[in-house]
């Protein structure tokens, strides 16, 4: 790769696409080419479609260089990071940058800026081409930032060149075979994706009032653009259903956008500021949030049965993060009752992220057990927080065991053999998930409710 040509085509156009050639060695080489070169004290980033991707990389990068990461070459995902003062390189999830960009739309903490994986057609990816056209950075804002767009195939790095405009853009190989260079393409994210109501809600934090008209490479469907402006209309995070410039961010809306998780969790959080059990609320959807609950136990299901909630998931994984606590988070005792030692620390880290993220957004830490509130009362609000922002989540048993959802499209489901949770007639649940196995669609993180708190 011939860091002399990098410079001058950047020189003289604002985009530069680097196609084909090795992944993993092309997105490790090309940050480094600009260590030297790079006259300001801002940071050159690296943005990766995978959580992996960014940490395998930085661990690769700073062995190259024989330092520990965090040093010259850092890494940041969501609810974790590992950088310094003295950080050049960041590797960094596209979708925690667009979240950077919620607070600092022009990126000026970065002087170069390097998307990796474009040709993954990620929904973040994608989002973040978007912005930097829809917000002039790509043109005129940041006449001083360096775009590098890496990419294995040439119809991506042409669809990325039609999108910003032939004359805003060069394009160059990596290396001088185009054998590396694939042809083979990738459904976009966007158009596989069930569910656009985080995306919808970061579109509404950057002032897009239109979403039918806002520009991307692959457009979302009407009918999930209208349906993820309904569910943000219920959950109270925007003003109006309607794409007609007059759904606007509401206070609880706004509070959503500086949370790092979907929509549903930050309603739950509000409701629970409300109810006085954010702290409960906080430790349970910290449980829910390790990357594979399957971890947390040792044997996929709690053996202890003194920490089995039979009326809910969602108090049993609270039962279990107490009693590690007051057990002053010892590793004899998760070996004593078969949980994941390391699973629960990451639980913990988790925690203490989403903490100051509630500092930030003024989300005040109350606990139910403060307010000489009962037993059930407190076991209530914690439930009710979570029927706040899982409203659509919810079944109703049937005659043999299983359950049937009572929001369209109405079908059968059963309880996950996880679950804590034992079946009763007449029963009214909430439930996190679902999936299938073989034909049996499964629900997990499952509470029981009243009946009388459905709206």
């Amino acid at each position: 790769m011939n860091k002399k040509e990098i410079l001058s085509l950047l020189e003289i156009k604002k985009i530069l696409i680097i196609v084909g050639g090795d992944k993993t060695e092309k997105a490790s080489e090309i940050p480094k080419l600009f260590l030297n070169d790079n006259p300001t004290n801002k940071t050159i980033v690296c943005t990766e479609a995978k959580r992996s991707n960014a940490i395998k990389l930085a661990e690769l990068v700073s062995k190259q260089m024989n330092e520990q990461v965090g040093k010259t070459v850092g890494y940041g995902i969501r609810f974790e990071e590992k950088v310094s003062n003295e950080s050049k390189i960041k590797f960094i999830t596209d979708g925690l940058l667009v979240r950077e960009m919620i607070v600092d739309p022009l990126l000026n903490n970065y002087s170069i800026l390097i998307i990796d994986q474009v040709d993954e057609r990620s929904l973040s990816t994608d989002l973040l081409l978007a912005l930097l056209k829809k917000l002039e950075i790509s043109t005129t804002k940041r006449p001083d930032l360096k775009i590098v767009i890496l990419t294995s195939t040439n119809s991506n790095a042409n669809e990325i060149k039609n999108f910003f405009g032939s004359d805003n853009v060069s394009t160059l190989s990596f290396g001088n075979e185009d054998s590396s260079i694939t042809t083979t393409t990738t459904t976009p994210e966007i158009e596989k994706c069930k569910n656009l109501t985080p995306f919808i809600l970061q579109l509404k934090s950057f002032n897009i009032d239109n979403l039918k008209s806002f520009e991307m490479i692959t457009s979302p469907s009407l009918e999930l653009i209208n349906q993820s402006l309904n569910e943000l209309f219920r959950l109270g995070a925007i003003s109006s259903n309607q794409d007609n410039g007059s759904s606007k961010l509401t206070s609880i809306g706004n509070t959503m956008v500086g949370l790092p998780l979907e929509p549903i969790y930050s309603k739950v959080i509000i409701e629970s500021e409300k109810l006085g059990c954010s702290e409960q609320i906080l430790n349970i959807i910290s449980m829910l949030l390790i990357n594979n609950k399957n971890d947390l136990f040792i044997n996929s299901k709690l053996s202890s049965s003194a920490l089995i909630d039979s009326q809910s998931d969602h108090l049993t994984l609270l039962n279990v993060y107490n009693s590690f606590i007051s057990n002053k988070c010892s590793p004899i005792w998760c070996n004593d009752n078969q949980i994941n030692f390391q699973t629960i620390q990451t639980v913990q880290q988790i925690k203490n992220q989403l903490l100051n993220c509630l500092t930030k957004v003024s989300v005040k830490l109350l606990s139910c057990n403060d307010d000489g509130s009962s037993s059930k009362q407190s076991t209530d609000h914690i439930k009710k927080s979570f029927l706040s922002g899982f409203f659509n989540n919810v079944a109703k048993s049937t005659t043999d065991n299983s359950y049937e959802t009572i929001v369209e499209p109405i079908r059968k489901v059963l309880l996950h053999p996880t679950s804590s949770v034992v079946p009763e007639s007449n029963q009214f649940v909430l439930f996190g998930e679902t999936f299938k196995i073989d034909r049996s669609e499964y629900i997990k993180d499952v509470s029981v409710i009243d009946q009388s708190w459905l709206r």
